[in-house]
C-alpha cells in the first residue's frame, strides 16, 4: 500500500475521531431560566451515572429548582414543578440527588429561616416523603448545606447560625414513614465557629464531614462515624496552614468515607487550595500535594467534589483576577490520582461571563464520568440582580484533551468551548495571534486592538490558537467552537 496514502487515511481517521470527541465535552445545552428575578445555579447535583441532574436557584420563583434527564442530545425536565411557598420573596434553594436520581432532598432558605424536604419520583411526579424538617431555632438558616446518602435513606443538614453561630449538623434516617434523627446533634465548640459551613455525607451514610471555616485561627474539618448510637469523631481535627485561613469552606467525602477533599479559598491573598486526605485507621493522612490556585483572588477551593472511589476530584475557582488584577470568569480544574500524585488532566473549564462566579458549585457523578458546575452572581436580598446557569460535562472526553496554559499562565482564554467570542487575558503582552484548523491550515482573523476574536463564522470543531508574546515566547492552546 502506498505509504503516503496510508498516512493520509490514518490522519483523516485521527481527525475524524478528534472532532467527534471534542464535540461532546459539554453534554446538552446550558441549563438556565429566563426570569428577571430568578436564576440558576445556587446548587447543583447529579445521579451516580450523571444522566440525571438537579439545579436550584436564587431569587423570586414559583418552583425554585428542577430536575433534568439527558436523552443523549438534550436535557428535559423530570416531573412537574413543585410550587414554592414564597414565590414573591427573595429565596435561596438547595438540592441533592440520591445515586439513582429518584430521591431528592431540598432546602429553602429565606433570610435567616430555612426548612428541608425530601421527595421521591413516583409516576413522573415528585411526592414528598415524611414531614418537613425545621431547625432548632427560626434563625438557624437551617438547610444552607444538605446532603443525601447514595440509597436516599439518610440525609444531613446544616445550621451554622445555631446557638450564637456555634453551629451544628443533624443526620436523619427514613423509617418508611418519617425522618428520624440519627444520634445527637453534631455541635461546634464555641460561638462564632459557624460549624457546618460545609457538610458531606458518605455514600453509605455512615460518615459525615462537618467544616467550620471561621474556626480560630485557620479553619477546621471534622469527620464523624455512626457507631449505632451516636456520632463519634474519626481521627484528629484537620486544620488550615495559615492564620485566618478559610479551611473547611468546602468538603466532599468518597462513597465509603475513607477519603475526603477539603477546600480553602482564602489562603495566599485568596489564591486558595484544596487538599485530599485518607483515613488510615487511626488518623487522616494527606494524599499527594495540595492542589493550588493559579493567581491571587482565584478563590480556588470554594467548591470541591470527589468521585465515589475517590480517584477523581474537581475544584472550582469562581472569582479570578490575573496578574494585572483584571477580573476574569471563574474556572474549574479536574484532577486524577496517578502514582499517588494528583495530576491535572484535560483542559480547564471557564465560565461564559466576566465576574460570573463559574465554579461556585460543583458535583461529580459517583462513577466519575460527569461533572456539573454552576455559576450564579447576585446581590444579597436584591431581586433582579441574579444571573446564572449550569453546565454538564463529559469528563472522559474532557480528560482526553491537553492543557498547556501552565506554559504561560498569564494568558488565559475564555470561554472554552465557545460559539461566538473567545476572550484572552493580558492582551498587551500579545504581539500576534495565529489561528489554525485541525489540519494545520491558517485561518485569517481580525483581532484589531481588542482582547477577543470572533469565531462565530467558523465551523464547529477544534482549532489551535498561537500567541506570540514579548521576548519571543510562544503559547499554544486549543479552543473548541460549538
Amino acid at each position: 500500500m502506498n505509504m503516503n496514502k496510508a498516512t493520509s487515511v490514518y490522519l483523516v481517521f485521527i481527525m475524524f475521531c478528534f472532532h467527534i470527541g471534542y464535540g461532546q465535552i459539554q453534554l446538552g445545552e446550558t441549563l438556565d431560566v429566563i426570569d428577571n428575578d430568578f436564576a440558576y445555579a445556587n446548587s447543583v447535583s447529579t445521579s451516580f451515572d450523571g444522566r440525571r441532574v438537579a439545579v436550584a436557584g436564587y431569587g423570586k420563583s414559583e418552583f425554585g429548582f428542577r430536575v433534568y434527564d439527558y436523552n443523549g442530545s438534550n436535557w428535559h425536565q423530570v416531573g412537574a414543578d413543585i410550587q414554592t411557598e414564597h414565590p414573591d420573596e427573595v429565596t435561596g434553594y438547595k438540592v441533592a440527588l440520591s445515586a439513582d436520581g429518584n430521591r431528592l432532598v431540598t432546602s429553602t432558605i429565606k433570610f435567616r429561616t430555612g426548612f428541608v424536604r425530601v421527595y421521591e419520583l413516583v409516576n413522573n411526579n415528585w411526592i414528598q416523603l415524611g414531614s418537613t424538617l425545621y431547625g432548632e431555632s427560626s434563625l438557624d438558616i437551617y438547610g444552607l448545606v444538605i446532603a443525601i446518602s447514595s440509597d436516599g435513606q439518610r440525609i444531613t443538614s446544616s445550621a451554622k447560625f445555631n446557638n450564637g453561630s456555634t453551629g451544628h449538623a443533624r443526620v436523619y434516617e427514613y423509617n418508611g414513614n418519617e425522618w428520624i434523627q440519627l444520634g445527637s446533634d453534631i455541635d461546634g465548640d464555641a460561638s462564632g465557629n459557624y460549624f457546618s459551613t460545609s457538610l458531606s455525607l458518605s455514600g453509605d451514610g455512615n460518615r459525615v464531614a462537618v467544616g467550620a471555616n471561621q474556626y480560630y485561627p485557620n479553619g477546621l474539618m471534622r469527620i464523624f462515624e455512626f457507631d449505632g448510637t451516636d456520632w463519634i469523631q474519626l481521627g484528629t481535627d484537620l486544620t488550615g496552614i495559615e492564620s485566618y485561613d478559610n479551611f473547611g469552606v468546602s468538603a466532599n467525602l468518597s462513597y465509603e468515607g475513607n477519603r475526603i477533599i477539603v477546600g480553602d479559598n482564602q489562603t495566599n491573598a485568596y489564591t486558595g487550595y484544596a487538599k485530599v486526605f485518607d483515613f488510615d485507621g487511626d488518623d487522616w493522612v494527606q494524599v499527594g500535594d495540595a492542589l493550588q490556585g493559579e493567581n491571587i483572588r482565584d478563590k480556588f477551593g470554594l467548591a470541591v467534589t470527589i468521585s465515589d472511589e475517590g480517584n477523581r476530584v474537581a475544584v472550582g475557582a469562581p472569582s479570578q483576577d490575573d496578574i494585572l488584577n483584571t477580573e476574569l470568569p471563574g474556572y474549574v480544574k479536574v484532577y486524577e490520582l496517578i502514582d499517588d500524585n494528583w495530576v491535572h488532566i484535560g483542559i480547564a473549564l471557564y465560565g461564559e461571563d466576566v465576574g460570573g462566579q463559574f465554579g461556585s458549585w460543583l458535583n461529580i457523578s459517583g462513577d466519575g464520568s460527569v461533572l456539573i458546575t454552576g455559576a450564579l452572581n447576585f446581590t444579597y436580598k436584591q431581586s433582579g440582580t441574579e444571573v446564572g446557569y449550569a453546565k454538564v460535562y463529559d469528563l472522559n472526553t474532557l480528560l482526553s484533551l491537553s492543557d498547556n496554559t501552565s506554559s504561560h499562565k498569564a494568558i488565559i482564554i475564555y470561554p472554552n468551548p465557545s460559539s461566538k467570542y473567545v476572550y484572552f487575558s493580558n492582551s498587551e503582552f500579545i504581539n500576534e495571534i495565529k489561528l489554525f484548523n485541525s489540519i494545520g491550515q491558517k485561518i485569517e482573523i481580525d483581532r484589531g486592538t481588542t482582547n477577543k476574536i470572533d469565531i462565530s463564522g467558523l465551523s464547529n470543531g477544534v482549532y489551535h490558537i498561537q500567541f506570540l508574546l514579548d521576548k519571543n515566547q510562544i503559547v499554544n492552546q486549543k479552543i473548541l467552537k460549538n
